[in-house]
């Protein structure tokens, strides 16, 4: 009988590892693949009206110029050390803003 249940545990771990890839792998591509330009639209809001070369920079600096396996790789390696990044949308580091969120009663 622990032979089977050691058997479904095992089973049950591999498969949660695959859905866990599948489900990353997936928010990954809809984030990259989408049709704005991450590198582009963090400048126009930072900078108002950036340069071509002030994007380029930020998108080095970003990792963006990067091919999408290495940037997939950083982003789970990343991701596993709970570390979520700079916002794109505010340049506020994520987990200071998930912080900050106050919860009413």
């Amino acid at each position: 009988m622990k032979r089977d249940m050691r058997k479904y545990i095992l089973r049950k771990l591999v498969e949660l590892i695959f859905t866990l890839l599948f489900v990353t792998l997936l928010s990954f591509l809809l984030m990259r693949l989408s049709s704005v330009d991450p590198a582009t639209a963090y400048a126009k809001r930072m900078i108002g009206n950036p340069t071509a070369e002030q994007i380029e920079k930020i998108r080095i600096q970003l990792g963006f110029d990067k091919p999408l396996l290495v940037q997939y790789g950083r982003w789970v390696w990343d991701l596993l050390h709970f570390d979520l990044g700079v916002s794109l949308a505010n340049g506020h580091d994520v987990w200071t803003d998930i912080e900050s969120v106050k919860y009413f009663v």
